[in-house]
Formats: C-alpha cells, structure tokens, sequence
C-alpha cells in the first residue's frame, strides 16, 4: 500500500487516519487497515455471493459438509509424470514413410526417454521447468478442456542456415519443438537440459 503513493487515501478509506500518539496507536491502525483492505472492502461482493447460494441451499449444504465441497472449490495441484505429460502433447507428425517421419520416430523416443529421466531426477531439470518452458505455466490448470499442447519438430534451419541443436517454444500455441540434429541420446539430453535450465523463463530458447 505505501509503495503506491496512496497510503492517505486508503486510511481515509478504511476509517482509520487517526491521530497517532504512541508505538501502540500505529500497531493499531497497521492491523485495523490491513483487516480492511483484506476483508473490509471486499464484504459487500462476498455477502453478494452468498446471497446468490443461499438462493438454491447450496450455502447451507456448503455450511454444513465443508469437506464434500473442497474438491469443488479448491484446486489441488495435480503431480505431474513422465506418462500423463507425454500424453498430454498432440506430435505434429511429417508425411507417413518419408524420411522426416523416420527422424521423427528416433527423436520421440529420446523425448520419452528425456521425460522419464527428469521424473526419476536423472536432469538438471524437472518436468515442472519443461512444462514452464513449454506453456509458461509451472503447473498444470485446474481444468485442461481445450487446453492443447503440440509437439513438433525443427526440420527448418534458422537464420544462418544451420539446424538449431536446441528446443524451441511458442507458448501462445503452446508448441513446443524439438532438435532433430542429434545422433545419440546423451547428445539430445545435454542440448535439452541447456535450453531449458538456462531458460530465463518460457519460449525461445
């Protein structure tokens, strides 16, 4: 509050711009203006609330089974794996028998192995940053209806006409990419571990 510049304005508010006269007064008016600003200035839009879920009872039957409507009401994250993660993704497959798709093939197999590994701590990365890395999101949303991932693949050289070693993702898709350059797995590893875990946040690598 006093980083905004409106601290007046808001003891004014909340009824509590009084004289101070000792160390207590200021205790006082912290702990009044902080219950205002947390819980005062927001009880006429939770009274509306309730007001609307007292209309079918459904207050009354939160009110009474507290732990039967938890589920509801809050999310509890969900704990992320190496198999439900892979599934999560919709791969962006080149043509059936071409060369690309048999490039694709290896590479998918060195991701699930990749993903298996930072489940079993086995990177320097966990699949929470993959995820970040991918999405922009550390953990996955409450309700996933629509919500997408893709999974493509780096066939098109970059601006200096070389095929980039490193994943690459589009969070507004969200898409992520991945290298096609690598010969091994330890190779696709390191380049997948690097990207990602120096990474300042999410997208380009």
């Amino acid at each position: 509050m006093m980083s905004r510049n409106n601290l007046d304005t808001i003891l004014e508010l909340a009824g509590t711009l009084n004289r101070v006269k000792s160390i207590k007064d200021i205790d006082k008016i912290v702990q009044q203006t902080a219950h205002w600003y947390t819980l005062g200035r927001a009880w006429p839009a939770l009274e509306q609330f309730k007001q609307g879920l007292s209309d079918m009872g459904v207050l009354e039957a939160i009110t009474n089974n507290p732990n039967a409507f938890t589920v509801a009401f809050c999310h509890f994250p969900e704990e992320l794996d190496a198999l439900t993660f892979s599934g999560m993704f919709i791969v962006l497959y080149s043509e059936q028998g071409s060369n690309k798709r048999a490039t694709e093939n290896v590479i998918l197999s060195y991701w699930h192995d990749y993903l298996q590994d930072a489940e079993d701590g086995e990177t320097m990365v966990t699949l929470s940053d993959v995820l970040f890395f991918t999405s922009g999101l550390k953990q996955l949303p409450p309700m996933r209806l629509g919500w997408d991932l893709s999974l493509g693949f780096l066939h098109d050289p970059d601006n200096d006409n070389n095929l980039s070693p490193y994943p690459k993702a589009n969070t507004c898709g969200p898409v992520l990419q991945l290298p096609i350059v690598h010969k091994s797995y330890d190779a696709f590893k390191d380049a997948m571990n690097f990207a990602i875990g120096n990474s300042k946040g999410f997208g380009f690598s």
